[in-house]
């Protein structure tokens, strides 16, 4: 009986111990609990089972400028100003994470990096950073088409996939979803019910998790992974 190949380990990386208890503090826990960072990761990967890990840099930096405007007020004069420095706080806060990234993983070969361009700060331009970033690590395009499964689409099938999003998420749109499940409907003919789009209604655009798609998700990993792979055979006789 082997265990299931599970492809999704959703972790928050940090830098370092020190940052990780500050971001993500967890009161009563001992520091070598904390291994989500660049110093605990290896011991991480090893007790978890975790074969490779994509590392994504991704920071919600309009969320920050809003939150920050709030304090100053809607009235306040300083307002336009502050709002340009903190774009440009931002830009440099992204390019310093994405470095960091692309870096830590020279160093960790289980990791693959994936660098942020989608900001909103550079009003629609992704190819703007972008070409920072290959300008600085000339191969780094080829990293990501090798290791991204989007630029593989047709090996995927027919692998049990459920694509799952918020139909009104601000931070991961719909369409990333949908796009890809267009390519692959065709592909997946002869098992379609190893194919699943679900997008969830919410009140309001929001990118936190719908108790529907939890479920929705828990009851695809039983049907597609769990059950085939503790399914006990009769002994013959």
């Amino acid at each position: 009986m082997s265990e299931p190949d599970v492809i999704d380990v959703h972790i928050h990386l940090t830098r370092n111990r020190a940052q990780e208890k500050l971001v993500f503090a967890k009161p009563g826990w001992p520091d070598e609990w904390f291994n989500c960072n660049a110093e605990g990761l290896p011991q991480w990967l090893e007790s978890e089972g975790v074969s490779h890990l994509f590392a994504i840099n991704y920071i919600d930096v309009n969320a920050i400028i809003d939150n920050r405007l709030a304090r100053m007020g809607t009235d306040n004069p300083e307002r336009p100003a502050a709002e340009k420095e903190l774009q440009k706080q931002m830009v440099d806060r992204v390019r310093q994470f994405n470095e960091w990234v692309v870096d830590y993983a020279k160093t960790e070969s289980r990791v693959t990096p994936f660098a942020m361009v989608d900001i909103g700060i550079f009003f629609g331009d992704q190819q703007a950073m972008m070409d920072e970033m290959l300008a600085q690590y000339p191969d780094f395009r080829a990293t990501i088409e090798q290791a991204d499964p989007i630029h593989h689409y047709e090996k995927i099938p027919p692998k049990a996939l459920a694509l799952i999003n918020n139909r009104t998420d601000p931070l991961i749109p719909r369409e990333t979803a949908e796009v890809l499940h267009e390519k692959l409907v065709p592909l997946y003919a002869a098992h379609p019910e190893n194919l699943m789009l679900m997008l969830v209604d919410t009140k309001k655009p929001t990118h936190d998790d719908q108790v529907e798609a939890f479920d929705a998700g828990c009851l695809w990993l039983e049907e597609h992974l769990l059950d085939r792979a503790f399914e006990v055979t009769a002994p013959h006789g």
